[in-house]
């Protein structure tokens, strides 16, 4: 818990970077969210910066004064988090005779 004035934005924010994460969990009805708060409603974005596997994901839009926090989600126990289908990586020849596309 963070002590202090609400809402001491400071200390809230990671402050030390972007960090190189292979893999995370993130609620997508709250992503969708800041997408909603984009006020470019033709072609809504957002931007995740990583700061860490288990810290908070900086949500940026294109309005450059606003900024959001998501923490990300434990994945299921059985689903692991660093592994993709095989096709995502498969040569393309490879991947339309195995999967049929």
């Amino acid at each position: 818990m963070i002590e202090g004035p609400y809402l001491n934005v400071e200390r809230v924010f990671p402050r030390d970077g972007a960090r190189d994460v292979q893999a995370i969990g993130v609620n997508p009805a709250l992503v969708a969210l800041f997408a909603d708060a984009d006020p470019d409603a033709r072609r809504p974005s957002v931007r995740l910066t990583f700061t860490g596997a288990t810290r908070a994901i900086v949500v940026t839009t294109s309005d450059p004064n606003f900024a959001g926090l998501v923490m990300p989600m434990r994945l299921e126990a059985s689903a692991d988090a660093t592994s993709v289908p095989a096709w995502v990586y498969a040569e393309p020849s490879a991947a339309r005779g195995a999967y049929g596309f």
